[in-house]
C-alpha cells in the first residue's frame, strides 16, 4: 500500500537535514577513499578530510531544510 503526501501533511526539516547530511557524509567518504587510494593526496589530509565532511554535510542540511520549509509554507497556501 503506497501513502501519498496529502496537502494536509509537511515534510520533515528534520528528516531532510539527517537524509541529505547522511548522503553527503557516504558520498564525501568516498571521495576521501579515492584521494587515499591515488597517488593525489593533499598535503593535509586531515584538515581536508573533515573541513570537506563538515561543510558539505551541513551546507547541503540547510539548503534542504530551507527547501522544506518553503515547500510546507507553499503548500499552506493553497
Amino acid at each position: 500500500m503506497k501513502r501519498e503526501l496529502g496537502s494536509e501533511q509537511n515534510c520533515s526539516a528534520s528528516r531532510s537535514a539527517v537524509d541529505s547530511g547522511l548522503i553527503v557524509l557516504a558520498v564525501a567518504t568516498f571521495r576521501q577513499t579515492h584521494h587515499a587510494i591515488s597517488t593525489n593526496t593533499p598535503e593535509d589530509i586531515d584538515t581536508h578530510v573533515i573541513g570537506k565532511w563538515f561543510a558539505g554535510t551541513l551546507g547541503r542540511a540547510i539548503l534542504l531544510v530551507v527547501i522544506t520549509a518553503l515547500r510546507n509554507r507553499l503548500d499552506r497556501r493553497r
